[in-house]
């Protein structure tokens, strides 16, 4: 027997191992970059959504500097600017009449528009598909916070889970990975916002903000501050397209 043959014969198993290797990489490659994309659509779904075609309530939460508040607000786009945003309850009671005027003065100020560009949030070039199931898929991704700057930014890393079935994004949540400094005299030890979306006939909509922060400020005084915003009791309003 020629003594290279067995050489031989190994050479080529070791290349056909190689080369389907190669083909189930780039084939994985291809998977990952296809839902990425379906992703990016998702993403592009929830931004078009025209929030002024909705009535909602929102229950908000607040806790900073030791001190807690609540509230219940109503929004319906029918109407003048003044009388889109109600406030129902504050601190579990009914607002005094400075209160609704506080109210809606600083809603006047902030707009409607609870929809957020999450481009804004998302590097998209970044968007990695880590795992997938038969209903979802996992992605993790880089954030950037204009806020922040890029510097505090890169300390943030952000996760999303895409329901392939309703085709929507469910949750994005973003957490620190090391402590960060986006002010002078401030650092920040845990950071974590989660958002939470519904899907409601064919329309992406905000569920649940919720944000919490840990750190302090100078070298004694703690930060310690928890928020959440429920939106709930969504009517459609605007011009009929559902079971016309």
């Amino acid at each position: 027997m020629n003594a290279s043959k067995p050489i031989l014969i190994s050479t080529l198993a070791f290349l056909s191992i190689s080369a389907k290797c190669i083909a189930e990489t780039k084939h994985d490659s291809t998977i990952n970059e296809a839902l990425k994309e379906t992703i990016l659509t998702a993403i592009t779904k929830y931004e078009t959504t025209n929030i002024n075609e909705w009535a909602f309530e929102v229950s908000r939460y607040e806790f900073e500097e030791g001190t807690e508040t609540s509230s219940i607000e109503r929004f319906s786009p029918h109407g003048d600017d003044s009388s889109k945003w109600q406030l129902i309850s504050i601190n579990q009671r009914l607002p005094t009449p400075k209160e609704q005027e506080t109210f809606k003065r600083n809603k006047n100020k902030s707009g409607t528009n609870i929809s957020m560009n999450l481009r804004d949030l998302i590097l998209t070039d970044s968007l990695t598909v880590e795992k997938q199931s038969q209903t979802s898929v996992y992605a993790t991704f880089d954030v950037y916070l204009e806020q922040l700057g890029s510097k505090a930014s890169n300390s943030l890393r952000g996760y999303l889970t895409y329901d392939s079935q309703e085709a929507y994004i469910t949750d994005i949540e973003i957490t620190n990975t090391k402590s960060f400094s986006p002010m002078f005299a401030a650092t920040l030890d845990n950071i974590n916002l989660q958002l939470a979306f519904i899907k409601i006939n064919d329309t992406v909509l905000t569920e649940r903000v919720n944000l919490e922060m840990t750190g302090r400020f100078a070298i004694f005084s703690k930060l310690d501050e928890r928020s959440s915003d429920i939106y709930s009791n969504y009517q459609y309003v605007g011009q009929c397209k559902f079971n016309c």
